[in-house]
């Protein structure tokens, strides 16, 4: 087993927030792990990445870009 895959792109809105103080608590966190906020919490949204959990002799027969939109 790997540990989990990571897509890079794209990332999944959820919802939109419910308040400015949430959507600054979302963007003052995301940034504090090192992702960028623009465009995505900073529209208005929480966004998601995809991580997936798979043995690793299926990771390298599919890799997670052939799943996603990366390979585009």
């Amino acid at each position: 087993m790997t540990g989990p895959e990571k897509a890079a792109v794209p990332t999944y809105p959820q919802r939109r927030f419910t308040s400015v103080q949430e959507q600054r608590y979302a963007i003052t966190e995301v940034t504090a792990a090192g992702e960028d906020p623009r465009g995505k919490e900073t529209g208005g949204y929480f966004h998601t990445a995809l991580h997936l959990s798979r043995p690793a002799k299926d990771a390298t027969a599919l890799p997670l870009t052939t799943l996603t939109s990366e390979s585009a």
